[in-house]
């Protein structure tokens, strides 16, 4: 393990289990709700419960759209159920949810010189699960 850091490519996000192809840059949001009990007892001081009311998990991807990454994106966008995603840790542990991630969002965009690019939310619906590294 490298004292500095982690290598990009080294964090992966795969759908069914499958390395999304041609991914440039990722990244995942791992969010918590606040339950705000602030009273006039609370001092002007904000007050929260330390259970969450809703934890999340979003990912975002970028890359280059090839025939193996973009039309495979686009339909799971298509379907009516949750796609079956794993995101794998630089440190070899991954992260998955009870029931899948919705596709909030696909979008694409191309200039007259260049390669077509796009971009994809996945949000996490259900409990989220890590698996520490083998």
């Amino acid at each position: 393990m490298s004292e500095i850091g982690y290598n990009g490519r080294a964090f992966i996000i795969k759908l069914d289990t499958v390395k999304i192809a041609a991914v440039q840059s990722k990244s995942t949001t791992h969010a918590r709700e606040a339950i705000d009990v602030t009273n006039d007892d609370s001092a002007g001081w904000r007050v929260t419960l330390p259970e969450p009311a809703v934890r999340s998990l979003d990912i975002s991807i970028e890359g280059v759209a090839t025939e193996d990454n973009y039309q495979l994106i686009l339909d799971e966008w298509l379907g009516t159920v949750n796609s079956a995603i794993t995101i794998q840790n630089p440190d070899g542990s991954t992260e998955s949810a009870a029931n899948g991630f919705f596709i909030g969002s696909v979008e694409s965009s191309g200039s007259h010189d260049g390669h077509v690019t796009f971009t994809a939310a996945f949000q996490s619906s259900g409990a989220v699960t890590r698996t520490p590294p083998p």
